[in-house]
């Protein structure tokens, strides 16, 4: 029996993900983006850096599908890498700009 798209779980699209389904990931795309696209807009707060970071963090879904292990929803998952990446692009932003104050105190 197939079952209709707009009823498979989560859990069955990252399976079919770590099998490299290209439609799986079109399906958990559709179902998450937005919720992905405005947490990284509210931490980074700049729509083309949300835009990267959410393709970004879809690229790593489908690299690391395999490797999900179902211990809660797989849309809080979702939304701890997109924090965790963003705390990252904050953090090298914090690091940059201090080698760059730290650089015009010799020029």
């Amino acid at each position: 029996m197939l079952m209709d798209e707009a009823h498979l779980t989560d859990i069955s699209l990252l399976a079919r993900m770590a099998q490299r389904d290209p439609k799986a990931l079109d399906t958990f795309y559709t179902r998450h983006a937005r919720a992905v696209f405005s947490l990284a807009l509210i931490m980074l707060r700049d729509r083309a850096r949300a835009t990267d970071l959410t393709q970004d963090v879809f690229l790593l879904v489908w690299r690391s599908a395999g490797m999900y292990q179902p211990t809660g929803s797989a849309r809080a998952w979702l939304l701890r890498l997109t924090r965790n990446r963003a705390i990252d692009e904050l953090r090298r932003d914090r690091r940059r700009l201090a080698s760059e104050a730290g650089l015009a105190r010799y020029l």
